[in-house]
């Protein structure tokens, strides 16, 4: 990835943490067959470029209210 630009290589990363936020550079690299160094490097030229801004959870709110326990910050 050059500057802002977003290759191929960076789309499949970007689908990979947007399926799973949590899925480990190890799997990624594997699956784009580089290593592990060359997926953390991107991932950082991705955020430092503001190509991802962050990462979030998604709660079920059916679930939280069954607990009773569900904290919220806004």
């Amino acid at each position: 990835m050059s500057d802002n630009k977003v290759d191929e290589t960076d789309i499949e990363i970007l689908r990979m943490l947007q399926e799973d936020a949590r899925v480990p550079f190890k799997e990624i690299a594997e699956h784009c067959k580089l290593t592990t160094d060359t997926i953390k490097n991107r991932f950082k030229q991705l955020k430092k470029n503001g190509i991802i801004r962050g990462s979030t959870i998604v709660v079920d709110p059916k679930k939280c209210r069954a607990s009773g326990e569900c904290i919220l910050i806004c």
